[in-house]
């Protein structure tokens, strides 16, 4: 994962199926941390997750953010690895910083665990729709038919 620029090269955490996710220190507590779809079609499932970031341009593929300290580092670093997670295929890189592997089966188990939650809802929304009664057809009720008014009675012209 080269640095665009000269700026360096980036530190690749983790590859799966649908791209990498790589970061490098800018310095003052810095860093810039980037996805790099496989190819179009991965970066269009990708985009999603990161509408916040900053988008690739014409024929380029990626997405990047710069983390300011370590805690938005692992912010990010997190969203990128979750968004990646999706297809479930990552491989860490055994030269990343130590804790790596750690984070990424975490942020695995967390992606698995919301996404086994979401299909569990979607089957009890679905039990919960076929055991609900029916609704019972109600026939409208005729309205009573109206009584013809007499007809009103002309007067008639009195002899004088």
């Amino acid at each position: 994962m080269a640095g665009t620029e000269k700026t360096g090269e980036y530190l690749v955490v983790v590859i799966g199926s649908l791209g990498k996710v790589g970061y490098r220190d800018l310095g003052n507590g810095s860093f810039r941390v980037r996805v790099e779809p496989v190819d179009a079609a991965a970066q269009t499932v990708l985009a999603p997750s990161f509408q916040s970031w900053k988008q690739p341009g014409f024929g380029q593929l990626r997405f990047s953010l710069v983390a300011y300290g370590t805690k938005d580092l692992q912010f990010a670093l997190r969203m990128a690895i979750a968004a990646l997670a999706k297809a479930n295929h990552l491989q860490v890189n055994p030269k990343a910083p130590k804790g790596t592997k750690e984070l990424v089966a975490q942020v695995k188990a967390e992606v698995e665990a919301a996404a086994k939650a979401a299909e569990e809802a979607k089957k009890a929304a679905e039990a919960k729709a076929k055991a609900a009664p029916k609704p019972k057809k109600v026939l409208a009720k005729k309205a009573p038919a109206k009584k013809a008014k007499p007809a009103a009675k002309k007067p008639t012209k009195k002899a004088a």
